[in-house]
């Protein structure tokens, strides 16, 4: 959720689609974090579509969003208002999780 709402912080809270190349490349790193074992995914595992879906989420969890956007949950509000209140240390966090997955040790 921190690397999606880092995105989303990127875009100024505005949502991508699945072609957004941003979306597309988010989506091949999630593909190779070794958070969860190949075996146990699905073949849709952190999608472009499900990856921008999760971001469209993310920024209706934004306190700036109408009060009936897209559908969010209880996990989501919190990476939001951190993103909103600590966004400086919150982009180093996402920065050092990207960092991390592309050297193998996520």
């Amino acid at each position: 959720m921190i690397l999606a709402a880092d995105l989303a912080d990127d875009r100024g809270w505005k949502g991508p689609n699945s072609a957004t190349p941003e979306v597309v490349e988010l989506s091949e790193l999630l593909n190779r974090a070794k958070i969860y074992p190949l075996h146990d995914r699905p073949e849709n595992f952190r999608s472009p579509s499900s990856v921008s879906r999760k971001i469209g989420n993310l920024i209706g969890s934004h306190p700036s969003a109408p009060r009936n956007a897209l559908r969010t949950s209880a996990g989501e509000v919190p990476i939001v208002n951190r993103f909103v209140d600590d966004r400086t240390p919150m982009k180093r966090q996402a920065a050092d999780i990207r960092v991390r997955i592309r050297r193998g040790l996520l």
